[in-house]
């Protein structure tokens, strides 16, 4: 359940930050040479993570194993583009505390996820409900028609 709702809390926060991001730096931005290069990061580094997160919290309650792994990827990569714009913003100028603190706290947010979504993975593997195709090992032959002894082919009625 944790590992649902940090889905969830990251995924809205990111697709709201995104589209922010998108519109303000994006297609509101006074130098039109940047505009294209905004909306792309904004769609791509936010947007769709963070739709790709919702879904991801709606398979998982489903107990799909390849939801959780699906968004731990996605949480590791995003964390390494956090993680590489916290160590920017020492290099860039002009320095801003909020900055780096926001991408400080998304480095958290992400590492708490991959660490919720790890703890999940065993407990996605069980599932009674789901059966994956037939199963030859499990299955004892049974007997379709019942069989007679000391009755033949020859001996059936007309």
């Amino acid at each position: 359940m944790l590992a649902i709702r940090s889905l969830r809390l990251l995924g809205l926060a990111c697709a709201g930050y995104g589209v922010f991001f998108t519109f303000a730096y994006g297609y509101l931005n006074r130098y039109e040479r940047y505009r294209i290069s905004f909306i792309a990061m904004g769609v791509f580094l936010w947007v769709i993570p963070g739709a790709i997160f919702l879904v991801n919290s709606r398979q998982i309650e489903q107990r799909q194993r390849r939801a959780a792994i699906s968004a731990m990827c996605i949480a590791i990569a995003q964390g390494l583009c956090a993680a590489a714009l916290f160590v920017l913003n020492f290099f860039l100028t002009p320095i801003s505390p909020i900055p780096v603190v926001l991408s400080a706290l998304w480095v958290a947010a992400e590492a708490q996820l991959v660490f919720h979504l790890r703890q999940s993975l065993p407990l996605l593997e069980i599932d009674a409900e789901r059966h994956h195709g037939f199963d030859v090992a499990s299955a004892a032959p049974q007997k379709v028609l019942p069989v007679q002894e000391g009755r033949r082919d020859n001996d059936l009625p007309p």
